[in-house]
């Protein structure tokens, strides 16, 4: 069954692609540092952290109640009630994982454990729900699910199960989407009064400010004028003051 975790949000990123890479979310044992060992704790607050396995990427996990907190073992990771001694290193009902990158992915496969018969995991994501069944995995026995889901930046996505389904993550093979997303700015002098405009030419995946500077050369730096934005914007600008170089830079 073709599921909306194949294709949502394809339609809003023109992008190319590096090659896939496995974040590992469970503990490796052995001295063997792993991305799930650097999230190891995280409550309803989260942390944020650069993905081990992974250079330029940052992940954030949190989980989705104030008394949970994130569980990571060598079997894989879960979330965990305090003091309720439930299954650590996996999802049970009333738990909820919730995971978010620093950029634009793809996701190429969901590396699950503990998936057995008749359980089911649910993922949601701007809203909009899909519960995999155990029938309905890529590969059964390796319980893992093949997927093409594009997730943008800051975008969280979350993690739950319901009843008597107890399942465990263990990681994310991901590939790293690079937009060809841009942002132009424009000038207009009319009747006296300047407009700096910013028009996006993609849907943006992260917030800009607007900055300005009255001389290139000046070793100061740009100022920051404009709180942060994520949609085309016009500034109504006093020419007085303010003459000199504009710039959107991506925070």
């Amino acid at each position: 069954m073709k599921t909306w975790i194949d294709s949502i949000w394809m339609a809003f990123v023109i992008c190319c692609a590096a090659s896939a890479q496995m974040i590992f979310l469970e503990g490796q044992g052995s001295g063997i540092l792993t991305t799930g060992d650097l999230l190891d704790g995280a409550d309803h607050t989260g942390i944020t952290t650069n993905v081990v396995e992974v250079p330029g990427l940052e992940i954030t996990a949190r989980s989705g109640v104030t008394n949970q907190n994130v569980n990571v073992t060598t079997g894989s990771m879960g979330v965990t009630i305090f003091s309720s001694g439930d299954d650590t290193d996996a999802l049970d009902a009333g738990e909820k994982l919730i995971l978010s990158f620093n950029r634009d992915v793809r996701i190429n496969r969901l590396d699950f454990n503990q998936f057995t018969a008749n359980e089911s995991i649910t993922i949601s994501m701007n809203g909009q729900f899909d519960e995999i069944h155990d029938l309905e995995l890529t590969h059964r026995i390796s319980d893992y699910l093949d997927t093409n889901l594009v997730v943008l930046a800051y975008v969280e996505i979350e993690f739950f199960t319901t009843g008597l389904s107890t399942v465990g993550l263990d990681g994310i093979d991901i590939t790293i989407l690079e937009s060809t997303q841009s942002l132009d700015l424009s000038w207009l002098n009319s009747n006296g009064t300047a407009y700096v405009a910013a028009v996006f030419n993609e849907i943006p995946s992260t917030n800009y400010v607007l900055q300005h500077k009255t001389d290139l050369a000046d070793t100061n730096g740009w100022d920051t004028i404009s709180t942060p934005f994520i949609t085309n914007t016009t500034w109504e600008i006093e020419t007085t003051n303010h003459t000199g170089f504009y710039r959107a830079v991506a925070q």
